[in-house]
């Protein structure tokens, strides 16, 4: 999915998201020439590289692009540093374009969280993909009971039990006449934390696991590649992003099955 934090050019993101678009946009420049109250002729000059958007024109362009408030911030930036009339502001502008494109890559700025957890908890909760595992499962309507949770994981009843013991006294869970419920809290951890490679050992491992049992419904995926160092920031830029609409889709879906994702990108 395109975002704007993939461009330092917002020529070259507005180009990119009309070829998003129904008839790759056509009639949008028109359109926005509408708005702003100027000729399609002057709109067509901007985009032909001939002259830059001025501040007012760009916050209604943002609109019309549908931008949040971060991202049309963002997209005044990209503006501004187009119109610099000097290398030094230039500089200046470039800088701060990386710095918001670097915390934009930071998941902990992208997906919400609402429960803050101590390192003594962590360190527990994420020593086995159980603790995480059974939260997800217990979501499930037929997996909420100890005895159910035993049969679809084939782990013994004393080792869930003490996972849920666990789960329970630190109110991920809670039990209502033996049926086990999901308190809604969501859990996160920073890239800093040096609980988070362990995190993702424990969920890499289980994906190597059921790849011993391939089924029609998983999807697994490995690509070594060469490409360009931009296109390489593309990407990188684009997976938060797909990480995030994700996360809002999958937060009011009803539980009925689990999933685990995995996305690896990095250098070799």
């Amino acid at each position: 999915m395109l975002t704007v934090y993939e461009f330092t050019d917002y020529k070259k993101f507005v180009r990119n998201w009309l070829k998003t678009q129904p008839k790759h946009g056509l009639g949008f420049f028109t359109q926005f020439a509408e708005r702003v109250g100027t000729s399609s002729a002057a709109i067509s000059q901007i985009f032909n590289d001939v002259r830059e958007l001025n501040l007012e024109h760009a916050v209604e362009l943002s609109e019309m692009l549908s931008l949040g408030e971060d991202e049309s911030y963002y997209f005044l930036l990209l503006v501004e540093y187009a119109r610099a009339g000097s290398a030094k502001l230039q500089k200046k502008l470039l800088a701060k374009i990386k710095s918001e494109q670097i915390q934009q890559q930071k998941l902990i700025n992208r997906i919400p969280k609402d429960r803050t957890l101590t390192e003594e908890i962590k360190s527990i909760y994420y020593s086995s993909w159980l603790y995480t595992g059974i939260r997800n499962l217990i979501a499930i309507e037929s997996i909420q009971t100890i005895e159910s949770l035993v049969v679809h994981t084939k782990i013994s009843k004393t080792r869930i039990q003490k996972v849920i013991q666990f789960l329970i006294e630190h109110q991920f869970l809670k039990s209502d006449g033996g049926k086990l419920i999901v308190l809604d809290k969501k859990t996160h951890l920073e890239n800093t934390s040096p609980w988070v490679t362990k995190h993702h050992q424990n969920w890499r491992i289980k994906s190597m696991e059921a790849m011993q049992n391939y089924d029609e419904g998983d999807l697994f995926y490995s690509s070594p590649m060469s490409l360009s160092e931009e296109v390489a920031q593309q990407v990188r830029q684009q997976l938060p992003e797909l990480i995030k609409q994700i996360n809002e889709r999958v937060g009011p879906s009803k539980s009925e099955v689990v999933r685990c994702l995995n996305i690896d990108w990095f250098r070799y």
